[in-house]
């Protein structure tokens, strides 16, 4: 009986300990939300940093190691937070590095956990479902002393690392299963990490600008909104490898992307503080670094099947008889896209192809296949030659007279500068800018404007005639210039204000002239600037409203896109839109003036030393934008006709009809 009862205790005693144990993890492979342990964490155990600590992830006496083969950058704020947390910085190996204890796992590598992690997330977050709505997901996983993170993308990677740094704040961890996992719409993120770049630059300038002036300013950023450049990478077409200038030339037949349109869609990348991220330098462009490598060929293929053997870019949609605004124009946007893609060397005046022109030749057949299929929906028409007047009009310095005296000058400053502008550089290699600026100086009023009137179009033609006309520091009469640009300035918002360019242009003017004018009257109009800050920005905000469109950018006029751009057709007639060349003034222009102008006022010499006014977006907003313009695809457009504008091909061109020396073909 004895024996039968010391047997009966060792099976109770044996029983119990049994039911004590738990196998494995109380998560398993399809286990729910929530934090398992949380930030309970535990005692901290006994155990050696060479050794697992029962099921310790870090502690003050672990060596807590980061196995990931992510950007360095992106592990330093968890990498900060546990060095705070345990004093011992981690350890950092790469996915394929020899197993040790303690491991935080971020993203794939040759570890078992790693595996379940991401196992657990598809069950959780199908990847196609996630893509579908535009959602991102990550799930945080713990076992046996080590951690592992799996998510969907970026915007998941780096919120699961902020929930570990915002939520796991005990100096020591120990922690089974599912710590964490969650779902969310990644616009959302993006625009929420947005809000916070601006806020923190906000702090930083309210010292300087003043309270009332930040409010202004957080106003006039609350135009700029993630939609702008949802709106924008949707007129970029793969197949051609140009944008559009606009929703309805993308959607209609007559129309097609253009050298000015995707010059001004990069240059938006650029001054809006998109591509900052890949590579930060403020005297350059960083597009072609932010763009991935086909892309770049498709922009580079583009750029050289409008390029002609004169140096000038021609358009399918719009031959070869347009204005010299509109050639100027364009010699200078694709050049640039060239410098920025690397290809300035073709420029040169003694560049001589190797392979004799094949490279040029090949390029233009690339662009082809796709511009060939969008050509097939647009109607021939004659090819014809280009238009002559103003290079006939740089022969001599009495033949530019008789150009510059054909001018409307007096009423319509802004046309006539617009021309000087957009040739200027022709009119330097001609050594007639002493001839223009001498004349100028003859017709320029004493209200420092070359109008009689003090208006809004009268300041739209100083502008243009002052950014590119006369050098730094020598406009004439300058002091009265800007005294009439600040009284325009101060004007509320009318139907005066036709265009997006009677919003900027005063900014722009004030910017250039202030070099010119004297010491006293510099002081003075700076002094008022900073004055009157939060008043001048909600008058811009008021005026800048009104060019805003539903579908994210900016229209050139109040109500509608303008249809044609130097008198070639870019948009279905009165379109209620957005177009690139507004938003461009929007952003590229308007909002880059009024910061450089303060950044100027407020700071001096020491603004390179200073983080100056917020970008519009970051580096989440250009991820975004790359993303979007991954999943790009044929665009189709409805088959009727709003525009017969003429084609042309290099295929078919017929020398005859435009072979002088300055035609399209020498």
């Amino acid at each position: 009986m004895k024996k039968l009862l010391t047997l009966l205790l060792l099976t109770l005693t044996l029983v119990f300990a049994l039911a004590s144990c738990q196998i494995g993890d109380d998560s398993g492979d399809d286990s729910g939300d929530g934090s398992g342990s949380g930030d309970s964490g535990g005692t901290g155990g006994s155990g050696t940093p060479d050794a697992p600590t029962a099921d310790v992830i870090w502690s003050p006496t672990t060596n807590t190691v980061i196995v990931s083969d992510e950007p360095s950058s992106k592990i330093d704020p968890l990498q900060s937070h546990l060095s705070a947390l345990t004093g011992k910085s981690p350890t950092l190996e790469g996915p394929n590095s020899q197993k040790s204890y303690n491991e935080i796992i971020v993203g794939k590598a040759d570890r078992t956990l790693s595996d379940v992690a991401y196992r657990r997330l598809s069950r959780y977050a199908d990847e196609n479902v996630l893509s579908d709505r535009l959602e991102s997901a990550y799930i945080i996983v713990a076992e046996d002393g080590s951690l592992a993170i799996a998510y969907s993308d970026l915007y998941a990677r780096d919120a699961a690392i902020e929930y570990i740094t915002e939520n796991l704040k005990s100096s020591t961890l120990s922690v089974e299963g599912t710590i964490y996992r969650n779902t969310f719409n990644t616009l959302d993120f993006v625009n929420e990490k947005n809000q916070e770049q601006r806020e923190a630059g906000f702090a930083k300038l309210e010292p300087v600008m003043g309270e009332s002036a930040v409010d202004a300013l957080r106003g006039l950023y609350s135009l700029y909104t993630s939609d702008i450049y949802m709106w924008l990478v949707n007129l970029y077409d793969p197949e051609i490898g140009g944008f559009y200038y606009s929703e309805s030339a993308r959607n209609n037949v007559g129309y097609l992307p253009d050298i000015e349109s995707t010059a001004q869609a990069l240059g938006i990348l650029d001054t809006s503080g998109m591509t900052d991220s890949f590579n930060v330098n403020a005297d350059s462009t960083n597009w072609d670094e932010m763009l991935p490598a086909s892309t770049k060929e498709e922009l580079l293929a583009f750029t050289l099947s409008l390029r002609a053997d004169d140096g000038y870019y021609y358009h399918p949609q719009w031959g070869t008889q347009i204005g010299s605004g509109r050639k100027g124009r364009d010699i200078g946007w694709g050049n640039d896209i060239l410098r920025a893609l690397g290809y300035g060397y073709m420029l040169e005046e003694d560049y001589v192809p190797e392979d004799g022109g094949n490279i040029t030749v090949s390029l233009r057949n690339r662009a082809a296949s796709g511009i060939t299929s969008a050509i097939s929906r647009v109607k021939t028409s004659t090819v014809v030659a280009a238009s002559t007047s103003f290079e006939q009009a740089l022969a001599s310095k009495q033949a530019f007279i008789n150009w510059l005296d054909e001018q409307d000058l007096s009423t319509n400053s802004y046309t006539t500068g617009n021309t000087i502008n957009a040739n200027i550089s022709r009119i330097n290699n001609a050594g007639l800018r002493p001839v223009l600026q001498q004349y100028l100086i003859e017709h320029q009023y004493p209200n420092g404007l070359w109008e009689p009137e003090v208006s809004y179009r009268s300041i739209n033609g100083l502008m243009k005639i002052s950014t590119s006309c006369f050098y730094v520091g020598a406009f004439p009469n300058a002091d009265k210039a800007i005294e009439s640009v600040m009284t325009v300035l101060g004007l509320p918002m009318s139907a005066e204000v036709e265009s997006i360019t009677f919003v900027y242009n005063q900014w722009e003017a004030i910017r250039t002239l202030l070099g010119s004018c004297s010491v006293d009257k510099r002081a003075e109009v700076e002094a008022l600037l900073v004055e009157k800050a939060p008043t001048l920005i909600f008058d811009t905000i008021s005026k800048l409203r009104v060019f805003r469109k539903g579908d994210g950018g900016f229209s050139m006029n109040q109500e509608t896109s303008s249809p044609t751009s130097q008198n070639v057709p870019v948009a279905v007639p009165g379109s209620a839109e957005s177009d690139v060349n507004a938003t461009a003034i929007a952003i590229s222009t308007l909002f880059k003036d009024i910061f450089l102008l303060y950044e100027d006022i407020l700071y001096g010499s020491d603004k390179n030393n200073v983080s100056g006014f917020p970008s519009l977006y970051g580096e989440y907003d250009a991820y975004y934008f790359l993303d979007r313009l991954e999943e790009l695809g044929t665009i189709v457009k409805a088959n009727t006709f709003y525009e017969d504008p003429p084609v042309i091909t290099f295929d078919d061109y017929d020398e005859k009809n435009g072979n002088e020396a300055n035609g399209i073909v020498k």
